[in-house]
């Protein structure tokens, strides 16, 4: 009569392990778990193994890492060789990432040419769009709407890029607005336009679609057209997107509260939203070229409140460093007070050879609204010619040069 016993609890222990077993996180988990905190090394230690075994998922996302450059130095060969081999599995993120760097990259085919690998890329990014992958299907309507790697076909490519605006993405929804704009294969339909610009501009905060998106919008808005009834719809939308982290829609804020033309004025609110176009967004002060021209402007704009101490308490060393952030955006309003700031002296030390760097690279640049600074640099610069000794003069020079080849402005006017 025991063994029955024994026999059942063996079971239940067996069946104890075997839920514990499967209640313990994957190693596919414990690696997507790495990558949501952040821990990118530990992320790939756990990831190469299976990928080397052949799981498609972790192929995938060990070539993400590597196309990122997160927690291993960034390289598309391998990240295009990872990818492929979870393609080959009918892995349809990965079909997807891998049409993406055929598409900008062709020295990965080297063996086919240009138009082979544009055809291949199509086919990759048809795959996943049948598989339901909302960019997929976005960049293979784009594929379709102007012919490349496939023949052109415009009733295609609106399907497919109405099946990535209906998933919320943001480039289909941005092409689906462009048809209805333009009347491309579509009748003309402005409403219906603006409606899917409205549904592209709120998406990816910052990115390339979102902000061509809101552009389209404001100039709708500038002509009198689009969805807002009055200027507090408009303004209220242009506040939903600053919330969402949009630098340009918080500078336009700033400006419109300030000079007070659709709304009324209201110096407060234009220095907050000033202040959040400046310093509220760490990913844009972190790089020099996302939203630069917002970013930079905010801060210019900024530093001259601290200067003047009149919107905000009167900080000259809160004013320098605002400047020091503009500048390297290569905003000439931030260049030449920067530079006149060096050379006078009255807010920080005197300081010839810097006020030479930044004056100069005011006075460079080549576009019409830049010229009242750039001519007002240039003078400024002949008042220093004038006191700067000859191996000042040079090793100025020199610094310039070298700064600005350093700082990914060789050569650049714009």
């Amino acid at each position: 009569m025991r063994k029955p016993v024994f026999a059942a609890i063996a079971a239940a222990a067996v069946s104890a392990a075997a839920i514990l077993y499967l209640a313990r996180p994957s190693d596919l988990d414990r690696a997507r778990d790495a990558y949501s905190d952040g821990d990118f090394a530990t992320a790939r230690t756990i990831l190469q193994p299976l990928a080397e075994g052949g799981d498609a998922d972790a192929e995938y996302r060990l070539a993400k890492l590597y196309e990122s450059g997160y927690g291993v130095p960034a390289n598309r060969r391998r990240a295009f060789d990872w990818y492929r081999k979870a393609a080959d599995q009918q892995h349809h993120l990965a079909e997807y990432r891998l049409a993406r760097l055929i598409s900008h990259d062709h020295t990965l085919l080297a063996d086919l040419t240009d138009t082979q690998q544009d055809a291949e890329a199509a086919r990759l990014f048809q795959l996943a769009a049948e598989a339901g992958v909302a960019p997929a299907q976005a960049q293979y309507g784009y594929f379709l709407a102007i012919g490349r790697g496939l023949p052109p076909d415009t009733a295609a490519a609106l399907v497919w890029s109405r099946r990535a605006a209906e998933q919320g993405d943001p480039d289909g929804a941005y092409d689906l607005g462009r048809a209805y704009d333009e009347g491309d294969g579509v009748p003309q339909d402005e409403r219906e336009a603006a409606k899917w610009y409205l549904k592209a501009a709120v998406q990816h905060p910052g990115g390339a679609t979102q902000m061509s998106a809101r552009r389209l919008l404001q100039k709708m808005w500038e002509h009198g057209t689009g969805p807002w009834r009055d200027a507090e719809e408009y303004v209220a939308w242009l506040a939903s997107l600053a919330n969402l982290g949009d630098v340009e829609a918080q500078l336009e804020l700033g400006q419109i509260y300030e000079d007070g033309k659709i709304v009324p004025a209201n110096l407060d609110t234009s220095t907050q939203w000033y202040l959040k176009a400046a310093t509220g967004n760490p990913q844009a002060l972190a790089d020099k070229f996302a939203n630069a021209g917002a970013t930079s402007a905010a801060l210019y704009k900024v530093a001259t409140f601290y200067l003047a101490g009149d919107r905000l308490p009167k900080n000259p060393f809160k004013a320098m460093d605002m400047l020091s952030f503009a500048v390297v955006r290569n905003n000439v309003h931030a260049q030449l007070l920067l530079g006149s700031l060096y050379m006078d002296g009255d807010v920080t030390e005197r300081d010839d050879r810097r006020a030479w760097l930044w004056l100069q690279l005011a006075s460079r640049h080549q576009q019409d609204y830049a010229q009242t600074d750039a001519n007002e640099a240039r003078a400024r610069i002949g008042e220093l010619v004038q006191r700067m000794t000859a191996d000042d003069l040079a090793a100025a020079r020199i610094e310039t040069e070298e700064w600005q080849c350093r700082t990914n402005f060789c050569g650049r006017t714009d």
